[in-house]
This record gives structure tokens, C-alpha cells and sequence, in this order.
């Protein structure tokens, strides 16, 4: 798990390496996260324009059946890892389970890399407010190839997201693609978990523009729904 490098963020998430396996392992990454408090790391890669993207790699529910509702793993390619441009490549949901121990996972992505977003980035969240999950991550390798995995079946294309300025002052818009949202919305979250701000999506529709000019400055994130079903959620800086 060498070269991988925190990310800028400003909340209360964690990455920090337990190496208690001794000289045997170089250890492996253990993430504490959560909803306002994404845990997340980067690295910068070179992924070839190929069909697919093979995602390979172990897992460790840490937080067992303590573990808050909506905890999951996401791998993103991004323009910059301190933007919010981005491709999103493959998303882990994880299950509560009394069970500790670690699970491998393996999948395949019809899915070509956007060149134009260099940036791979871990990051682990949920929806729980004030209540961070604590997974362990290890041996995860992950390429682009002309040919799936040989035991799974290709999974669907992954949608893109952007939030846009950020920054911002008076507005934001909020995109996605790739997506077929039913009942969908979108919440304006205050750094406590509060929504502060519901707004229907429009069938059918791909990007949301609302004021934020009300909202006193700091950080407060932008969640997209289906339904009840968290889609996405995104960082912003009020001004």
C-alpha cells in the first residue's frame, strides 16, 4: 500500500497504517469515516484507455456490528484530489456483520479510464452523522485491461459527478451522468449532518443549480438521492 498520499481535506477523517503484523507485512491501511468526515487517500496513476478497469483487494469491517448505516468504500479517478471533478469508478457498500474478519473482493468495470483525471482516490464515508466507520483496506491492485476478470461478469458503466464552482460565493451546480434517478433529490448537509436544504430533481434532468448566498461561509456537503438511496456525496466551500 506504499506511495499513497492523504487527502487534502479539512474534517476529522482518518488514514493511518497498522503494521502489528510485523516484518511478515508492510501492514495495511485502516480508514475512520464518515458523514462530514471522509477518510481518503491518493495517489496519481497511469491507466491505459482500455474497455475495462479490474479492481482487486481486501477488506476488514472493523466497526463489526457497530458499523453506521450507508458505510462504503468508493474509487474515484479524479482531475485534481482536491477538486470535485470526477469519475467514479466502483462503490463498495458494506454490510453490518458480527463478522471481523477480512474479505477479498474482486470485480470488473466495462468501464474506459477518462485520461483527463489522473488522480486515484480511496475514500470511506456513510450516512450515520457523528458516527465515523472504521475499515481496513489492503493489497488492492487495479488496472485497466482489454479483457474482464476471468470469474466476473462486467459490471455496468459508472456515473460521472461534478460540483461546480467551489469554492462559490452565490450558487453551485450540481452534475451527474450515468445515472437513471427516480424520486430523486438533492440535500444541502451542514458540517453537523443537518440538511439545511431539499430539492426535488427533475426527471430526466442531469444538473441542479440552487443558491447558496444565505448560507453562512464553511464547509457543508451536497447529497444526491433516489428514492432513499444515497448516490453521492460531495464536498463544497461556502465563501
Amino acid at each position: 500500500m506504499a506511495d499513497w498520499i492523504l487527502l487534502p481535506e479539512v474534517t476529522d477523517g482518518l488514514v493511518f497504517v497498522d503494521d502489528s503484523a510485523g516484518g511478515y507485512d508492510h501492514g495495511y491501511l485502516v480508514f475512520s469515516g464518515g458523514l462530514g468526515n471522509p477518510a481518503g487517500i491518493f495517489q496519481e496513476i497511469d491507466l491505459e484507455e482500455e474497455p475495462y478497469i479490474n479492481i482487486e483487494y481486501n477488506r476488514r469491517n472493523i466497526s463489526g456490528e457497530q458499523l453506521p448505516s450507508g458505510s462504503k468504500l468508493e474509487f474515484s479517478l479524479y482531475s485534481d484530489p482536491d477538486g470535485t471533478d470526477q469519475q467514479l469508478i466502483y462503490t463498495d457498500p458494506i454490510e453490518v456483520s458480527a463478522d471481523t474478519g477480512w474479505v477479498s473482493r474482486s470485480v470488473s468495470l466495462e468501464l474506459s479510464p477518462n485520461p483527463d483525471f489522473p488522480y486515484l482516490v480511496v475514500s470511506l464515508s456513510n450516512d450515520g452523522a457523528g458516527s465515523n466507520s472504521v475499515i481496513a483496506l489492503d493489497n488492492l491492485e487495479l488496472c485497466s485491461s482489454s479483457d474482464p476478470l476471468g470469474n466476473d461478469m462486467p459490471a455496468k458503466p459508472s456515473p460521472i459527478f461534478r460540483l461546480f464552482p467551489n469554492p462559490s460565493r452565490d450558487e453551485i451546480t450540481i452534475e451527474w451522468k450515468g445515472l437513471d434517478v427516480k424520486r430523486g433529490s438533492v440535500q444541502i448537509i451542514g458540517s453537523l449532518g443537518q440538511v439545511l436544504l431539499s430539492m426535488p430533481i427533475k426527471e430526466g434532468s442531469e444538473r441542479l443549480t440552487t443558491s447558496v448566498d444565505g448560507l453562512p461561509e464553511g464547509i457543508y456537503f451536497v447529497k444526491i438521492l433516489s428514492g432513499r438511496k444515497s448516490l453521492k456525496v460531495m464536498k463544497f466551500v461556502k465563501s
